[in-house]
């Protein structure tokens, strides 16, 4: 969602369900905020856009899969906000 401008933002869920063990949902949100990190979600150039991650499978995933998953997850919102507002948002470093 677009947030007028702030830096941008993500929150991330594990549900307790799915992952009894705190070790087990702390690696799984360790692993996702690695690869927004990489992917440049929250640089300074991009500002204003917060999103939601929740990680919704019952095992504990592969990094290269779950990297894959969030790139195109990414990919997608990024043509959807193009699409919306007809104007380029600025590339990632």
């Amino acid at each position: 969602m677009p947030n007028g401008g702030a830096p941008s933002k993500v929150l991330i869920s594990v549900p307790k369900r799915a992952f009894k063990r705190a070790v087990e949902r702390n690696m799984i949100k360790r692993k996702i905020r690695e690869s927004l990190r990489l992917k440049g979600f929250g640089n300074p150039g991009r500002l204003g856009y917060d999103m939601c991650v929740v990680y919704i499978g019952k095992e504990l995933p592969l990094y290269d899969k779950l990297d894959q998953k969030l790139k195109d997850a990414l990919d997608k919102i990024e043509k959807n906000l193009e699409k919306d507002t007809d104007t380029p948002l600025p590339a990632a470093d």
